[in-house]
């Protein structure tokens, strides 16, 4: 199966798209990175896990990990092969361009949309509800529930 195939990969997108919930963006497709066994940062998933990571700093005004982020995305754009078949490339590294361009100026956050095929059914599957309250901070909670556990 194709990693764009995988329930991880539709989730992200249903994350990203519909929740704006980076921090999960950032989970999903690192365990699915790690699951591909691609041995590369020249890879589409570690290119999405940046630009989710850049956009968590962003909400959180981590202007510093944010532009670095950003940065690191757009030079990763030059340097993979480009076999996403479902997100529209050209138009995603416009957006991180000006998503760029705005966290330099320390503009407020402002997302956006990753443009998708339509025949990829990301809104079929199904991800965790996280209140709008605990998205600027979720790996504050994520950590918390970890250390309670143990």
């Amino acid at each position: 199966m194709m990693y764009w195939q995988d329930q991880r990969f539709l989730q992200f997108i249903r994350y990203f798209n519909e929740k704006q919930d980076y921090f999960e963006c950032h989970e999903v497709l690192e365990e699915l990175w790690i699951r591909t066994n691609v041995q590369t940062k020249k890879h589409v998933l570690p290119l999405l896990i940046l630009i989710s990571t850049s956009l968590y700093h962003w909400r959180r005004e981590n202007w510093r990990g944010a532009e670095k982020t950003m940065t690191n995305a757009l030079k990763r754009f030059n340097e993979i092969c480009w076999d996403e078949p479902y997100i529209d490339e050209i138009q995603l590294k416009q957006q991180c361009e000006h998503a760029l361009q705005s966290i330099t100026e320390r503009e407020a956050f402002d997302s956006f949309t990753l443009h998708t095929d339509p025949s990829l059914a990301w809104q079929r599957v199904t991800i965790e509800e996280t209140p709008e309250q605990m998205l600027v901070d979720k790996h504050v909670h994520v950590f918390q529930e970890r250390f309670k556990k143990t």
